[in-house]
């Protein structure tokens, strides 16, 4: 025999306990629990016609919404990060008060987010796309107010046209951020970032002028909104390369029945490069006799966004 063969069991005292046997004990008791809950979800979901008493509690709601009557082949809902999916979506012009015009998305998700600590809420995410639009808005309902939060949002030139009075009014591609609080169901504060680097607008008439392509390429919108008002730190359209360049600050406000209808309170100066000017031979009998200053005409800007009222001004 060998040596290891004649060793005794080693015997333990009565008060020692082998932890080593309870942490089996613990980690089934742990599995089993965990399987137990598992199977008691999947009891209910199969058991119970949740699935169809949400879409169908969905379905109600938006049929509710008569100022907005969203139109949608396919209402899906899906339980991994608790979303629900719209298909082939339209949106009609009445919702952006332009009755006729329609808007078309592949896609709507509304989708949890994350929970919101302070203030206490919750916070969602609506992706919508189509071939002009990628939007990502995450609303946010807490306590002490609503939130909307605008990112990685980018929209095309056509899209844009579809709010506005012409049907062709811009191309490129423009990328939002914004944040904006709301009381109630009113817009409270809020700031706006709006970029592009190739933004233009195709030959069309405009304001009775018969305009070719103006390529702005660069676009820079930055504001605020409060007290009713947008305050913009800084509007500028175009570079060196461009046959206008503008620079404005100053007010827009809001008109919530129709945005084309917002009233412009601005100041700043335009440039226009001697090709352009020779071009359009009305802008340039307009400008005879203005004073200018490094180039610049300076301007004031009234009117609303569909029928802006500019005067110029002497440079100070």
């Amino acid at each position: 025999m060998s040596e290891q063969e004649n060793t005794p069991a080693e015997r333990l005292p009565e008060t020692q306990v082998v932890e080593r046997i309870y942490d089996i004990e613990s980690s089934y008791a742990k599995k089993i629990t965990v399987i137990t809950l598992f199977a008691f979800i999947v009891a209910i979901l199969f058991n119970f016609p949740l699935e169809k008493n949400i879409l169908t509690f969905v379905e109600n709601q938006i049929s509710k919404n008569r100022k907005c009557p969203l139109a949608y082949q396919k209402l899906e809902l899906g339980y991994f990060l608790p979303k629900l999916v719209l298909k082939d979506v339209t949106v009609p012009g009445q919702c952006f008060n332009k009755v006729g015009t329609n808007l078309n998305f592949d896609q709507v998700m509304v989708r949890l987010s994350m929970p919101s600590f302070w203030p206490i809420g919750v916070k969602t995410k609506i992706e919508a796309y189509n071939d002009g639009a990628k939007i990502n808005i995450f609303p946010r309902l807490a306590l002490g107010g609503h939130a909307i939060q605008i990112e990685d949002t980018h929209l095309e030139g056509s899209f844009l046209s579809s709010f506005t009075p012409f049907p062709n009014l811009f191309r490129g591609r423009v990328s939002i951020q914004g944040n904006f609080d709301l009381k109630g169901q009113k817009l409270d504060t809020g700031n706006l970032l709006i970029t592009s680097d190739n933004f233009i607008i195709p030959a069309q008439m405009i304001m009775g002028i018969n305009l070719s392509q103006i390529a702005f390429k660069k676009l820079e919108f930055a504001g605020t909104y409060t007290k009713k008002a947008f305050h913009l730190k800084a509007v500028r359209l175009g570079d060196a390369s461009s046959p206008i360049q503008g620079e404005f600050t100053g007010k827009i406000h809001p008109s919530m029945q129709n945005f084309n209808f917002s009233r412009l309170d601005l100041e700043g100066r335009v440039k226009f490069s001697s090709a352009f000017l020779n071009e359009v031979g009305l802008l340039r009998i307009m400008l005879n006799g203005k004073k200018k200053k490094d180039g610049y005409y300076y301007i004031k800007l009234g009117g609303t966004l569909a029928v802006p009222k500019p005067t110029f001004i002497d440079p100070t």
